[in-house]
């Protein structure tokens, strides 16, 4: 499985819950091909991808219905909070990814820094640990309106441990990412003089 899959297939495991019908409508839905190498490892790709999503959602759905205990209709009003609560999450990831690189590069020289630029940014990375604190907190009122309060324990530390494991892949990726990017070209040999 190459690191992009792996990647896209983390991402969507805490979306698992998303509608059966969504998951149908996409299998049902007809490729287009193309004659080009490059379109068809982009289908091959996303088969691959659509493949993976599916069975990832059905083992976490059972997950969540054996670890969890949820019914059938808890698991159909779980699926669209999930997947929305899901999409904001990822939103403020965006953001504060983008907000620690713009951090990282107004830093790189400290002398010559904008402090007013710095403040900002360090403005904004509390205003998104705010909005996330808020975020969980609808979650959860949300959540216990369908689940009594064992099972969102469950269902939380569920999510959580996902998390984490997504966390640690992204934070892997980064690294190498990182690895890749500050690592000089590859070293020259000195030219041989002729004896």
């Amino acid at each position: 499985m190459n690191s992009r899959l792996c990647w896209g297939a983390a991402t969507i495991v805490i979306l698992a819950l998303a509608h059966p019908a969504s998951a149908q409508l996409r299998q049902s839905r007809p490729l287009q091909r193309s004659g080009s190498p490059a379109a068809s490892q982009r289908t091959s790709d996303s088969l691959g991808r659509a493949r993976l999503e599916n069975e990832i959602r059905r083992v976490f759905a059972q997950a969540v219905r054996k670890r969890v205990g949820l019914s059938e209709t808890q698991m159909s009003q779980l699926g669209p909070i999930a997947t929305r609560y899901e999409q904001q999450r990822r939103q403020l990831q965006v953001e504060e990814r983008d907000t620690r690189l713009s951090l990282r590069g107004a830093l790189r020289n400290e002398q010559t820094a904008d402090q007013k630029q710095v403040d900002q940014l360090m403005q904004r990375m509390l205003d998104i640990q705010k909005r996330r604190l808020q975020l969980v907190e609808s979650e959860q009122r949300e959540l216990a309106g369908i689940m009594t309060p064992v099972q969102r324990a469950k269902f939380t530390a569920l999510q959580e441990q996902i998390r984490r494991r997504v966390e640690q892949m992204r934070q892997r990726r980064m690294q190498l990412f990182e690895a890749e990017t500050d690592a000089p070209g590859p070293a020259r040999r000195p030219a041989r003089r002729p004896l």
